[in-house]
């Protein structure tokens, strides 16, 4: 049974996410701002704790004798083997965060290309079927319910455990209430019962493939029956196709993970450097030292913390993409602009619209004066109401 509010199985918006506007003229209070940055991801991970403790005990274990400052020595000048490990370390870091950051730039702009394909299919089929808001609706519900079972799909934060929760299938059965630009919009189900029936026997796993086939059916039948040309229909389906693209480039780069063997080696190096740098400190004979160690741990395991977070940005991090709020204008947009008339307003009473500046020939002696090559007519003036 189509419920009539869904308001209960939607997501809040993200307050905080990788999109969020922040000031950059402000840095004491972007210093001391805690949500969204890398300190609530590193706290969770147990390398920052245990070197960090690691060193301090190497330091009680001098200071009381336990054990001689010469055992945790590197040699005589410790800082220049550590040269080595130290720069491969850095080069890691960087290269991994900026394929990880192409990604995620990578994955942001499918999703934006999903949403602008909706808003041209939406404008070209509200002037080509002007008087048929039922197939517009029709075909484009088809379409929004495309992308929105993809973000489903997409958006449970493991790409190892892609699925649609029936919570997400009820939520495409029913009415949800969406605010945009401050005003209420009712939006109806994007899909009925059967047709969840249907996709969910479908054998094909990305279920978008059988709603934009199905869309290209109701929009053909519609073009043909309002006398559109066959080209009509053909830049139609571009567009189409298009959004199919951007669709599967997401589920095609989630689905190619960085390589396991560059991050496992990542890990090793960090690891291997971590431990070298604690030993390395105990015999600077200073009490400071723990604190230098777990700041160097919190930058580099936070670039790559970061890093982690962008190569997936679908889920309830605070570095993921705000998946919730693109649902819910794409389908505030397809319920709105599928049957609204989209025509410019007309002049009525003694408001008059614009008129086109029009250009007046010059004379015929004032233009042999300029010669063959020079514009021959007058610019334009706007006719002032």
């Amino acid at each position: 049974m189509i419920k009539a509010e869904a308001d209960d199985l939607r997501p809040p918006v993200p307050k905080f996410h990788g999109l969020s506007p922040y000031n950059m003229t402000d840095p004491g209070a972007t210093i001391l701002q805690y949500y969204g940055t890398i300190i609530p991801l590193v706290l969770l991970r147990f390398e920052i704790w245990l070197f960090t403790a690691a060193h301090v005990l190497m330091l009680a274990s001098v200071r009381f004798g336990l054990i001689p400052a010469e055992f945790y020595s590197l040699g005589t000048e410790p800082w220049k083997m550590m040269a080595a490990t130290s720069s491969l370390l850095a080069f890691f870091v960087v290269f991994f965060s900026g394929q990880c950051f192409a990604r995620f730039s990578h994955l942001y702009d499918a999703c934006t290309r999903m949403m602008g394909m909706m808003q041209v299919i939406a404008s070209m089929t509200s002037v080509h079927l002007e008087n048929d808001p039922e197939t517009r609706w029709q075909g484009l519900r088809y379409l929004g319910a495309a992308v929105l079972i993809l973000y489903a799909k997409v958006n449970d934060g493991d790409v190892t455990r892609q699925g649609i929760d029936e919570s997400e299938w009820t939520r495409l059965m029913s009415y949800e209430t969406i605010v945009m630009s401050g005003k209420t919009v009712t939006c109806p189900p994007l899909l009925s019962e059967l047709e969840v029936a249907k996709l969910k026997d479908s054998p094909i796993p990305a279920k978008f493939v059988d709603l934009i086939t199905w869309s290209l059916h109701v929009f053909r039948k519609g073009y043909k029956s309002s006398g559109q040309p066959d080209m009509m229909v053909i830049q139609l389906q571009g567009f189409i196709y298009d959004l199919r693209g951007a669709c599967a480039t997401v589920l095609n780069t989630l689905n190619l993970p960085v390589p396991f063997a560059y991050f496992h080696l990542l890990l090793t190096l960090q690891y291997f450097t971590y431990f070298t740098i604690a030993m390395t400190l105990v015999n600077q004979g200073s009490l400071w030292t723990p604190a230098v160690l777990f700041c160097v741990i919190l930058v580099t395991t936070g670039v790559r913390e970061v890093a982690v977070a962008m190569s997936d940005p679908f889920g309830d991090d605070q570095t993921d993409l705000p998946v919730e709020k693109f649902v819910r204008d794409l389908r505030g947009f397809v319920s709105l602009y599928a049957t609204m008339d989209t025509r410019p307003p007309v002049s009525k009473g003694f408001i008059a619209l614009p008129k086109a500046p029009i250009a007046k020939p010059m004379a015929l002696a004032e233009r042999d004066k300029k010669g063959p090559l020079e514009d021959c007519f007058k610019p334009p003036k706007a006719d002032l109401l």
